[in-house]
């Protein structure tokens, strides 16, 4: 996943600007509380993309969504 979001960066002509780390995303990922979920998307065992999202909160509607 990693090296996707630098791939992704890169194509983006913003690979300077992204910092992710494996430990950071790990984190992120499956700590108690988590700030980030993702899916892995592979075809015959090679990863080929990967979805990653958030939950956010509108204080002007007061309900959470994507």
């Amino acid at each position: 996943m990693v090296a996707l979001v630098h791939q992704l960066a890169g194509y983006e002509r913003a690979g300077e600007q992204c910092r992710l780390t494996a430990t950071q995303l790990r984190a992120a990922l499956f700590s108690a509380r988590p700030a980030l979920f993702g899916h892995v998307a592979d075809v015959g065992g090679e990863v080929v993309g990967v979805a990653l999202w958030f939950v956010s909160f509108s204080p002007w509607d007061g309900v959470h969504g994507i």
